[in-house]
């Protein structure tokens, strides 16, 4: 990996907050899943419920912040899988969240170490999906 990159594309077995193994389509099973995470490993989510460059999520007290934190990334240099046109920013109450495809970015407070992917099934699999090149 260079290491002056902003963020990694990674592939690993999703394992959720249940302790259950994902594919990538969020049903049981094993399988090697492709996903962006931060330059420290810690995988970046979608909310189904968010609309293009729209946090849905986020209350402006951001007393809901420590579950699903907005992504706070300094984009410079990013693996050539990705394409940097697909990358933006959101205001989200005087912080700037980052946006893969108009999506914006979170991560899952829980996911403690390095390669976690926890919230791929909390509160329930396909809320919080993966940021990768095949979201939509």
């Amino acid at each position: 990996a260079k290491p002056d990159y902003s963020l990694m594309y990674v592939r690993s077995q999703l394992v959720g907050h249940d302790g259950k193994n994902y594919k990538d389509d969020y049903t049981e099973g094993d399988g090697a899943t492709s996903y962006i995470t931060d330059i420290a490993g810690r995988t970046l989510y979608t909310f189904i419920n968010d609309t293009k460059d729209t946090n849905s999520f986020t209350k402006p007290d951001f007393s809901n912040d420590a579950v699903w934190p907005v992504a706070e990334i300094d984009l410079d240099k990013i693996p050539s899988i990705l394409d940097d046109t697909d990358f933006g920013s959101i205001d989200v109450y005087g912080k700037t969240q980052i946006t893969y495809k108009g999506w914006p970015l979170y991560y899952f407070g829980q996911d403690a170490d390095r390669g976690d992917n926890k919230g791929i099934s909390f509160p329930a699999p396909g809320i919080w999906p993966i940021a990768n090149v095949d979201s939509p």
